[in-house]
């Protein structure tokens, strides 16, 4: 059986009326309809789980995550690991001067500070243990985190994640 499918989506003003409030009453919870796929609006962290549920459950979902993308990096380290991440966000969208939205400065706005943190120690060559053991975390939070990392900028391996992450610090810095 194929992993679900996770689509996030920013939600730009109301709830579209097809999402379930993520405190819904049991018998409204997405996993328990079998017809489309499940839409969940995130409020706050708390809201994964009724995601995850009906995940768990085999089924695809819609996921609108607040325009400020604070839940971005959060969905994809919970979600990826139970279902196939689809960010509609940074797969689709190009800046109208022709360059690559994941590329652009916004994208790392879409991870917290503590992923940020992660990418910068291993851009000045720390090891992801290293790199975990300077942010507290076990080895194999940190080689998640960086799976989330890798998610966000839309690369596919640790190095290309630094490249990005080194340019943009070049980008910012005036270079």
């Amino acid at each position: 059986m194929a992993k679900p499918r996770v689509f996030l989506r920013r939600l730009d003003g109301r709830a579209p009326e097809t999402a379930v409030p993520a405190r819904s009453e049991p018998d409204d919870r997405p996993g328990d309809s079998k017809d489309g796929p499940a839409e969940v609006v995130l409020a706050d962290a708390t809201d994964i789980g009724t995601a995850v549920d009906a995940v768990l459950r085999g089924r695809n979902a819609i996921v609108w995550l607040p325009a400020d993308g604070s839940l971005r990096a959060l969905a994809i380290d919970e979600l990826g690991r139970i279902a196939e991440i689809v960010d509609e966000q940074a797969e689709g969208s190009a800046l109208s001067d022709g360059t690559d939205d994941r590329s652009s400065r916004s994208v790392f706005e879409n991870l917290d500070s503590e992923h940020q943190r992660l990418i910068a120690l291993v851009a000045n060559g720390s090891t992801i243990t290293e790199a975990a053991r300077e942010i507290g975390l076990s080895r194999r939070s940190a080689a998640r985190r960086m799976a989330t990392v890798r998610s966000v900028l839309g690369v596919a391996t640790n190095a290309e994640a630094v490249v990005v992450w080194i340019s943009h610090q070049h980008d910012t810095d005036g270079f």
